[in-house]
């Protein structure tokens, strides 16, 4: 298990990869931005970036209004 940061939740995971915490996070199918140790994540590289021990994820949801 590693120990990381989930939008500012200290949390545990067994994922290996960004693509995996989202799936056991149940967000496959939303829309979203995410950042890891504050560096933008794009969507095609979820797969095979790896998720290190003590790593900040953000999961950022699109916001609407003026």
């Amino acid at each position: 298990m590693k120990n990381i940061h989930l939008n500012g939740n200290a949390t545990q995971t067994s994922a290996q990869t960004l693509a995996d915490l989202l799936s056991e996070i149940n967000m496959n199918d939303e829309s979203f931005a995410i950042a890891i140790n504050q560096q933008f994540i794009p969507k095609e590289n979820y797969a095979n970036k790896i998720i290190d021990h003590g790593d900040t994820i953000e999961v950022l949801s699109p916001m609407q209004g003026g």
